[in-house]
């Protein structure tokens, strides 16, 4: 997603993506990164809170789809691109944190309740990003279809 240029770390972003895309490189943009052991789901069970709202919308990509999504768009011929890494399926954080807790319950004790303290914005709530051009252009398709079939998978499990 674009973010305000406004925010100072926003606008270096864009100008290294600027200077990518000038030089005729392709970009990759990644959605929330998680795997079974990393990501805010982690985050928000350890600490028990969270300042964000509960049912804002996260658009989720594993680091193996990430990783294989950098590798596709690194070998594209053509050039001057912006690639967006995100899975079929965005999830609030009040139910990535029940998935997690139900898939994972051995790492994520489900009896951990989370508070979200945060008033939610609406642009949270359709926040829901598509990476049809990338997915076409690259012939790139997420192995993890959603958080819920991701965050089963062990970092150990071969590729």
């Amino acid at each position: 997603a674009t973010r305000d240029p406004s925010d100072a770390r926003a606008e270096k972003l864009l100008k290294c993506e600027r200077l990518v895309l000038d030089a005729g490189g392709n970009v990759v943009r990644l959605a929330g990164l998680y795997t079974r052991e990393r990501g805010a789901h982690k985050i928000w069970v350890a600490n028990k809170k969270s300042p964000s709202s509960p049912d804002g919308l996260i658009n989720l990509l594993h680091y193996r789809d990430a990783a294989r999504l950098a590798v596709t768009a690194a070998r594209c011929q053509d050039g001057g691109n912006v690639f967006l890494g995100v899975d079929d399926k965005p999830v609030s954080r009040s139910d990535i944190v029940k998935i997690a807790q139900q898939k994972v319950p051995e790492m994520y004790d489900p009896s951990t309740e989370v508070l979200f303290s945060g008033a939610s914005q609406p642009f949270e709530l359709s926040r829901v990003f598509s990476n049809k051009m990338t997915r076409e252009t690259l012939k790139w398709e997420p192995q993890h279809r959603s958080f819920e079939d991701g965050i089963t998978l062990k970092s150990t499990e071969p590729l």
